[in-house]
């Protein structure tokens, strides 16, 4: 099945999640970035801020190798800034939202213990169909037990995707 896996990150524990979900689907991965720094104690206060508005700025032309109507599975990875899910990839699906006619999947990262189904909700109204599923993760790791938790978490959403499911 011909995936498309996004992302958008700030410290890079996004791109790490994205990268393994690509990998254990033989997917392309391609980033998504609307040209500005998050990194620093600064990228952090912009993340926040920009997590709060209700319109976000438009991305840098994305770069995949095919367009966004030829997968059969496009799959959203992005980071929870401000309880919102990154402006970034509100702004992909803006932008892009209706172009898209495959299924799509969220994976929302953030740093607390809750989940955030209101973050899909608000996505699907720029989506021509509502998402297909979503996982959303801590990537709050201080102990082993906190990483086996993302694992199993990675795991088993994969298992839903792959084709033998």
């Amino acid at each position: 099945m011909k995936t498309l896996v996004l992302y958008a990150t700030r410290t890079g524990l996004t791109y790490n999640i994205a990268q393994k979900i690509a990998g254990e689907l033989d997917a392309e991965i391609a980033q998504i970035s609307d040209g500005k720094d998050y990194s620093g104690f600064f990228g952090y206060i912009r993340a926040a801020i920009e997590g709060l508005k209700k319109s976000p700025r438009p991305n840098v032309p994305l770069e995949t190798k095919e367009k966004l109507d030829a997968y059969e599975r496009i799959i959203l990875t992005g980071p929870i800034w401000a309880e919102n899910w990154c402006s970034i990839n509100r702004s992909f699906l803006k932008e892009h939202g209706k172009e898209i006619s495959c299924p799509v999947y969220f994976v929302f990262t953030h740093m607390s213990k809750i989940t955030y189904d209101k973050c899909a909700s608000d996505a699907d109204k720029y989506l021509n169909a509502p998402h297909k599923g979503f996982l959303t993760v801590s990537t709050h790791i201080k102990t082993d037990a906190d990483q086996q938790a993302l694992d199993s978490a990675l795991c088993t959403f994969i298992k839903t995707l792959s084709p033998e499911s």
